[in-house]
């Protein structure tokens, strides 16, 4: 099993604080390759079950909606039934489907709240996984219109205080711009398998507090000390604790 070499870096910023979607369908098993699939209708009597015994829990998902064509919505609710909670949404990589680059996320997603993540407006090869081929602003407008499918499912749940905006590969390169793009709107990143560039000057303008920079340890020594390196040249450059 590869390890992982872990950054995080934080940041001193001023921060403030659909259509209606249908039934959630069980996720394919041949989809949900991390996690075991659970029926949307199970999770309401999970919930009155429990709710004797003190907070109300219930299942957490997976659950797929339709989205656009034959695009699906992979998420998880939050494992309490009761109060708001935050949000955390995913973006995919190339010919890397939701269900995988999500599924990794499912237990600490919904322990934390809601975990929202589009499929890709396109695929790999005939029938091959789910890619990304559109332009990061499109990237950002299938975001929120999965985010708004999901909300009107379970509405007055979802919080967008403190949002989380994690990203794999593709996906990460395009989560700083979307986060540029609406400042505020997401200050907290965690991107996975990019070699992002990030700069002081737009992490801050876009209201970002902290990124997580995660990544597969390289296969060479040589190769491990030039990424270190790297990466402790950027926190110098940005001028935060790494």
């Amino acid at each position: 099993m590869r390890s992982l070499a872990l950054f995080v870096v934080t940041f001193v910023a001023c921060t403030r604080a659909a259509p209606t979607a249908p039934n959630p369908a069980p996720i394919d098993a041949s989809a949900a390759a991390i996690a075991p699939v659970a029926d949307a209708s199970d999770a309401e009597p999970e919930a009155a079950a429990l709710e004797d015994a003190g907070p109300a829990i219930r299942a957490f998902g997976p659950y797929e909606i339709p989205f656009v064509g034959k695009r699906k919505v992979y998420y998880a609710v939050s494992k309490s039934a009761s109060g708001t909670h935050r949000l955390l949404v995913n973006l995919h990589g190339m010919c890397n489907p939701p269900g995988y680059a999500c599924g990794y996320w499912l237990e600490s997603g919904s322990d934390a709240g809601f975990l929202i993540c589009p499929e890709g407006n396109t695929v790999c090869g005939a029938g091959g996984p789910s890619s990304w081929d559109e332009s990061f602003a499109d990237m950002d407008r299938d975001l929120e219109a999965s985010i708004a499918l999901v909300d009107a499912k379970y509405p007055g749940e979802i919080s967008r205080e403190g949002s989380i905006l994690t990203a794999f590969s593709r996906g990460a390169y395009a989560a700083p711009i979307i986060a540029g793009m609406h400042p505020n709107r997401w200050p907290y990143l965690i991107l996975a398998e990019a070699d992002v560039t990030l700069t002081t000057y737009a992490l801050k303008k876009a209201g970002v507090k902290a990124v997580v920079l995660l990544a597969g340890e390289p296969p060479s020594f040589v190769q491990k000390i030039v990424l270190t390196r790297r990466s402790k040249r950027m926190c110098t450059r940005l001028g935060s604790r790494c």
